[in-house]
């Protein structure tokens, strides 16, 4: 797996299959997922829970999985079993996707964290991000992130 910055606040991780753009300001944690999701992505995706946790806040997640067709089912069991046991961390977790194979793993990882918000269409995912970092005050991350 590769990794590189990218402009802001983001960073890359990317393989021969797929790619996530992770960005991360205040609570928030933003996830652009391209072609395959990779089941190493799973380790920077926590790295970045964690540190967002272990500074006291609550984690606004934002999954964008519309880019996203397939993924290795050890990235969905090592996310939902992390964000499991720590749920009262998570003060939110959206989801956008138009695959419906990811769509059924986003069904069944919520099954056990019973908090998963799935957005129809990227405007709605958009204002529901916006909303957040503006309540939270979060500069430097926006739904404009995911336009690109």
């Amino acid at each position: 797996m590769e990794e590189r910055a990218l402009p802001g606040l983001g960073r890359q991780y990317s393989s021969p299959r797929g790619k996530l753009d992770l960005f991360t300001a205040g609570p928030l944690l933003v996830l652009r997922f391209s072609d395959h999701g990779e089941g190493e992505f799973a380790t920077p995706i926590i790295a970045a829970f964690d540190a967002i946790t272990g500074r006291g806040d609550k984690v606004e997640m934002f999954f964008d999985m519309g880019a996203m067709f397939n993924y290795d089912s050890a990235l969905r069991t090592r996310l939902t079993v992390h964000f499991a046991q720590r749920r009262p961390k998570i003060g939110s977790l959206h989801v956008f996707t138009r695959s419906r194979l990811v769509s059924m793993g986003v069904s069944v990882a919520n099954l056990a964290l019973r908090l998963i918000t799935v957005h129809d269409d990227m405007a709605s995912f958009t204002r529901a991000l916006d909303e957040l970092a503006k309540r939270t005050r979060t500069v430097g991350i926006s739904g404009s992130l995911l336009s690109a």
